[in-house]
C-alpha cells in the first residue's frame, strides 16, 4: 500500500505508520482532537484504517490462541510499565505491579492508561521490538513501519 505523507505539523514528511513507531502518543491524540476533519478523502481513510489496525495487533505465533498480552502498570506512577506476551494458563501476577491482559495489542495502551505518557509509549515501542518483532535492536524504518501496517496478517 503507498502511504500519504503529511504536509503539515510537527511531523511533515512521514507516513501514519512511521508516526505510529515513532510517536503514537501524538497520533492518538490527534484522533481524540479529530484534527483529520479537514484531510482529504484519501488522508482519512487512512487514519481510519491505522487507527483500527493500531488497536487490534495479532499476537505472533498464536494459531492455537494459547497466549495473551500482559500490560504492566507501574506501581508507582501509575503509568504504562510494559507488556509481555506468556501462555493464557499462565498465573495472574501477585506482585506489586498491577497487570491486565488482553487477545490483542493495543498500541493506545499507554494514552488509555495515563493521557499523557512519552515514557510509557517509548517502553511500549521498546516491549514491541522485542517480544513482537523478535529483535530488541530493530529501527523502525520507513520501510518496516509502512510493511507492518500494509500486511493485513499482522491484524485481527
Amino acid at each position: 500500500m503507498a502511504w500519504t505523507e503529511l504536509h503539515f505539523g510537527k511531523h511533515i514528511g512521514k507516513t501514519l505508520p512511521q508516526i505510529l513507531f515513532s510517536d503514537p502518543d501524538w497520533f492518538f491524540w490527534s484522533i481524540d482532537n479529530n484534527i483529520w476533519e479537514k484531510s482529504n478523502a484519501t488522508l482519512k481513510k487512512e487514519v481510519y484504517l491505522i487507527d483500527k489496525r493500531s488497536r487490534s495487533i495479532k499476537i505472533p505465533n498464536n494459531s492455537e490462541k494459547n497466549l495473551v498480552v500482559e500490560f504492566q502498570v507501574h506501581p508507582s506512577t501509575r503509568n504504562f510499565g510494559g507488556f509481555k506476551i506468556i501462555p493464557s494458563d499462565t498465573p495472574t501476577h501477585t506482585g506489586s505491579t498491577p497487570t491486565f491482559r488482553g487477545g490483542v495489542l493495543d498500541m493506545s495502551t499507554p494514552r488509555k492508561i495515563s493521557f499523557y505518557d512519552k515514557l510509557g509509549n517509548q517502553i511500549f515501542l521498546d516491549c514491541f521490538k522485542s517480544q513482537i518483532a523478535g529483535n530488541a535492536k530493530l529501527r523502525f524504518t520507513k520501510k518496516y513501519c509502512e510493511d507492518f501496517f500494509s500486511s493485513e496478517a499482522n491484524f485481527l
